[in-house]
């Protein structure tokens, strides 16, 4: 019997578990455990030991697992992707802050939601900022102008001849 109809008697066709043989039982053992070691590793390792019988310890998974009734999907899964490491763009809290760049790093994979958070209030009140300056200038030149105009508006002119 292979590794596969083992699992699948253990976590599907429960009542085919008389039929696996010691040596079944023994034969998969190591391998059984290690993938069970993904969920449960304090229990494997206890499992693991070279002076507990194989046969048993099966026997103890199985049942452990008797309210199991599908192959968990974490069972098969291999090792987990590691998230693609996103590079920090936008340095406004490095600024903000006067961080350094390893700082910068740490925080954000420590805090990611937090340090995207303090980066979007900070590009917000940098282009509230901006705007204000904006508009400030663009009210600076309008009252120029309109000094200008009331300037020459005041100004008599003189007559040609």
């Amino acid at each position: 019997m292979d590794f596969k109809d083992i699992v699948n008697i253990i976590f599907k066709f429960k009542n085919k578990y008389n039929t696996v043989t010691d040596e079944d039982k023994e034969k998969n053992f190591f391998i059984f455990n290690r993938f069970m070691s993904k969920k449960y590793p304090i229990q494997a390792l206890a499992l693991n030991s070279k002076f507990d019988d194989k046969v048993i310890a099966m026997d103890i998974w199985y049942m452990y697992l008797r309210n199991e009734y599908n192959v968990p999907d974490w069972f098969w899964r291999g090792k987990r992707k590691v998230e693609s490491k996103e590079v920090i763009k936008d340095d406004s809290l490095i600024k903000f802050y006067e961080l350094t760049e390893m700082d910068s790093k740490m925080l954000y994979y420590l805090f990611k939601d937090t340090y995207i958070m303090h980066d979007k209030y900070i590009k917000n009140r940098n282009n509230e900022k901006d705007t204000d300056t904006d508009t400030d200038t663009e009210n600076e030149d309008s009252d120029n102008e309109s000094k200008s105009i009331s300037k020459n508006k005041n100004k008599k002119t003189k007559p040609k001849k």
